[in-house]
């Protein structure tokens, strides 16, 4: 159990930094999906229609997308993600990298 909560910890702390690598990604030119803009961002969460974003449907937006990586790195579909499973998409991340680095 309190291996589960380490590698739950260490999942979060991913997930936590992962806006700030695609920041810096973005600031070295390799962006290459079309970025969104602010008002596409608050349309994409604002679920009520009334032009804003509140806190529910931040965090609604927020979930979701940890949900969605949560789900990419529980490999087995187990419900819980752990430190095999995390070297094994950080070695295919890694892999993807250097691939895109030497076609450019």
């Amino acid at each position: 159990m309190k291996r589960n909560a380490i590698v739950f910890g260490c999942a979060l702390a991913l997930a936590a930094t992962a806006p700030f690598a695609t920041a810096a990604h973005h600031e070295k030119g390799h962006d290459e999906k079309k970025r969104m803009s602010a008002s596409e961002k608050i349309e994409k969460m604002d679920t009520d229609d009334d032009g804003k974003v509140s806190l529910e449907e931040y965090r609604a937006a927020k979930e979701a997308r940890l949900e969605k990586w949560f789900g990419k790195m529980d490999a087995d579909g187990d419900g819980f993600v752990t430190a095999e499973e995390l070297e094994a998409k950080k070695k295919q991340h890694c892999h993807r990298s250097e691939k895109k680095s030497k076609t450019e």
